[in-house]
């Protein structure tokens, strides 16, 4: 999402929604499941850090 964003001015809740939106239409099924696959690491990861910043 963050590429897409690149260049695009929102002006109001109403663009942000359409725009979100549009965005998640466009997008495969599999895509969204492969992003939850990496859920449990990622939470992990979180936890490990004691809410400290990392990359």
């Amino acid at each position: 999402m963050r590429r897409s964003l690149k260049g695009q001015h929102l002006k109001n809740l109403d663009e942000v929604r359409n725009w979100v939106d549009n965005d998640f239409a466009s997008k495969e099924p599999a895509s969204f499941h492969r992003g939850n696959q990496f859920l449990p690491e990622k939470w992990e990861k979180i936890v490990q850090a004691f809410g400290r910043y990392f990359n």
